[in-house]
């Protein structure tokens, strides 16, 4: 069964590391007369008079704008998660960034998960509903992907499953 979903339009939104150190602002496309093909981020470091100064702007590879980001207490990585209005495909499902916007990796729910996994996730007109509730982990060296999974017929609760991925390779 394919559930019916809709989606508003992306608005420019604020993400902060744990600490409020770091704040990344992401733009989606088009949403402030610039004529970038793609979104567009700002990372701002907080100072000692607790105002925000840019340290990074650069473009991201999502063509709208993700649907959720997290950066680390360093600034020193921003991830963003999947692609507005169709969660869970294209070749951004996951993306990690440096902190000056060097691109250092993305995947695809394919790159992640098994075929026969990818295929027991919710599904709606436009998305797989692969994980929520992402987190940075540790020393900041590593994101921590909670995926849904399930126990298919003999157990249908769903659960979710931690995948690590070291932010640095």
């Amino acid at each position: 069964d394919c559930l019916a979903d809709s989606w508003l339009l992306p608005e420019k939104t604020s993400y902060f590391s744990a600490d409020k150190r770091y704040r990344l602002e992401v733009i989606p496309k088009g949403a402030d007369r610039s004529a970038s093909p793609t979104a567009r981020s700002i990372l701002n470091v907080r100072g000692s008079q607790g105002r925000y100064r840019k340290v990074a702007a650069f473009p991201l590879v999502n063509e709208v704008a993700p649907v959720s980001a997290l950066v680390t207490s360093s600034g020193r990585y921003v991830i963003t998660f999947d692609n507005w209005s169709s969660v869970g495909y294209g070749d951004s499902v996951v993306v990690i960034y440096r902190g000056d916007g060097t691109l250092i990796r993305k995947f695809a729910l394919e790159d992640l998960l098994t075929v026969g996994d990818i295929g027991t996730l919710p599904i709606s007109t436009s998305s797989r509903w692969w994980g929520r509730g992402h987190c940075i982990v540790g020393d900041g060296s590593q994101v921590a992907l909670f995926v849904r999974a399930s126990g298919g017929a003999a157990n249908p609760v769903e659960r979710s499953i931690e995948l690590r991925i070291d932010l640095e390779t």
